[in-house]
């Protein structure tokens, strides 16, 4: 649920969508690498994709910044123990 004011989509959106992308990557690379013949098509396409995530998915969580109420009051769970 985006919340009023905003045009931005909400996070559980992005991260589906980007297990969803990610997912099609492997499958594509998987059939990409057998046609080629190598010996390990499924382990080299999770490696690549394993690479994209290790350095792409800080940047794409840092780029949706703040999505929501920033008030620690209107958060449903407090971590911190005071």
């Amino acid at each position: 649920m985006a919340y009023p004011g905003t045009r931005r989509l909400p996070v559980s959106v992005v991260v589906i969508g980007s297990l969803v992308i990610l997912a099609s990557l492997t499958f594509a690379g998987t059939l990409l690498l057998a046609a080629d013949g190598a010996r390990h098509p499924s382990t080299i396409a999770s490696v690549i994709v394993a690479v994209i995530v290790l350095l792409g998915g800080p940047a794409l969580m840092s780029a949706m910044g703040s999505n929501g109420p920033t008030d620690r009051e209107s958060t449903a769970v407090r971590w911190d123990s005071e």
